[in-house]
């Protein structure tokens, strides 16, 4: 070793090799002796960087099966070269069955597979929507979630469809297309599952369809160019939240029948725009609740109630054809229209085309700047909506309900 002016350099280790137990106490100090007399002060604490050397031995395993704060009974590794299996399908026929956790992580790539069934436990982790693809659609196969609390994160998944029929599903941050049917299908009694942070965009039908009694938690994703429409619930329950509704063919959000076996719908915090209808109400059950949106630049209809009475709150109704179209004359309950903003719609704020009336509240609503008509309905007609304490724009009156007028449920003007 050469010494200039006191000055030296060494590669601990070299003569003598450093034991790797060394490093597992959390505090070392490195000290300089020579020669037999005392240590030298000060002395230099080791810090980061000589800790590495700790990651040439098995840390990683112990790391990879508490990753996440959860303690997983058994870690899988997908890669195309260098992991434990090279196809997905692979390391899920793998998994033993029982208890679980399970995971499977999945590195970027292309991963051509055939029809895809997740058991029970596991956690099929991608490395990304935007890097690690899941391809089915070579045979046009599935993927099947038939087994409860399983999870798929972070894939690009092109497949017929992802159907899920178990509980405790969840489905985050995914890319979802299906070029020849529905995006996800929930469905079953007793089913339940949250999609979360996805893009669900180009499906032939519909991007999320929830039916049979299911109930789904659809919030946080982009849903968009779809055929049928964007979320469909057939007679289910749940929510669908602070969700970006976009460009879809027909529907944006519609919500036909409500079973009493699953609580109701509510569909709140939503920007839903640029679809041939925003929202489509068809049941007869009064517990839906479409509460805070922004629904705008739909070609048709921003809120169609057809056959049924739900609350419609807060919600912010803007430049489509019609704001609100409310056609349930015949139902037992009152649709609710209360403190909307309902302006700048092409033709009418408020529609009531039956001949047979529209039964409703319309309370606290601002309806004005609508180009045709803030309140549209036949002259005679059967059964008026009530309204109450709504402000109306002066330049475009109903004969029926002038200026800041407006009319109970015979038409007679009253002030608000």
């Amino acid at each position: 070793m050469l010494v200039t002016d006191g000055l030296f350099d060494v590669l601990l280790g070299r003569v003598s090799p450093v034991p790797r137990t060394v490093f597992d106490n959390d505090s070392l100090w490195l000290q300089i002796q020579a020669m037999g007399n005392p240590a030298m002060v000060p002395r230099q604490r080791i810090a980061t960087v000589p800790y590495a050397f700790r990651s040439g031995y098995a840390d990683t395993a112990a790391v990879a099966l508490s990753g996440g704060g959860v303690n997983y009974a058994l870690v899988y590794t997908v890669a195309q070269s260098g992991g434990d299996f090279t196809s997905v399908a692979a390391a899920l026929a793998a998994i033993p069955g029982g208890v679980g956790p399970y995971l499977i992580r999945v590195m970027p790539g292309i991963y051509p597979e055939p029809g895809l069934s997740i058991p029970a436990n596991v956690t099929l982790r991608g490395a990304g929507r935007d890097c690690c693809i899941l391809d089915l659609t070579m045979i046009s196969a599935a993927v099947a979630m038939s087994e409860s609390s399983a999870t798929i994160e972070g894939f690009d998944i092109r497949a017929m469809g992802i159907d899920i029929t178990a509980m405790d599903i969840t489905l985050c941050d995914n890319d979802i297309t299906n070029p020849l049917a529905d995006g996800i299908q929930i469905r079953g009694v007793e089913v339940n599952a949250v999609v979360h942070d996805c893009r669900i965009h180009d499906c032939q039908d519909w991007g999320v369809v929830v039916r049979d009694a299911a109930q789904a938690f659809i919030h946080d994703n982009l849903i968009y160019d779809n055929g049928s429409g964007g979320v469909l619930f057939n007679e289910a329950g749940g929510s669908v939240s602070n969700n970006k509704v976009l460009h879809n063919d027909v529907y944006g959000v519609q919500v036909v029948g409500i079973v009493t076996s699953v609580s109701g719908l509510i569909v709140d915090d939503n920007k839903i725009g640029h679809n041939f209808v925003g929202i489509s109400l068809r049941q007869g059950w009064p517990d839906s609740r479409v509460v805070s949106n922004d629904i705008f630049d739909n070609d048709d209809i921003g809120v169609e109630i057809i056959d049924g009475s739900p609350v419609v709150v807060a919600n912010t109704i803007t430049r489509s054809n019609t704001g609100i179209a409310i056609d349930n004359g015949g139902t037992t309950w009152p649709a609710k229209i209360v403190g909307s903003n309902i302006w700048l719609n092409l033709q009418y704020g408020i529609d009531c085309p039956a001949a047979d009336g529209a039964k409703g509240v319309i309370s606290s609503n601002i309806i004005v700047g609508n180009n045709v008509r803030d309140i549209n309905y036949p002259d005679p007609v059967a059964l008026l909506p009530t309204f109450n304490n709504n402000t109306f724009d002066t330049t475009v009156p109903n004969p029926l309900a002038p200026g800041l007028y407006n009319v109970d449920s015979q038409g007679v003007a009253v002030i608000p």
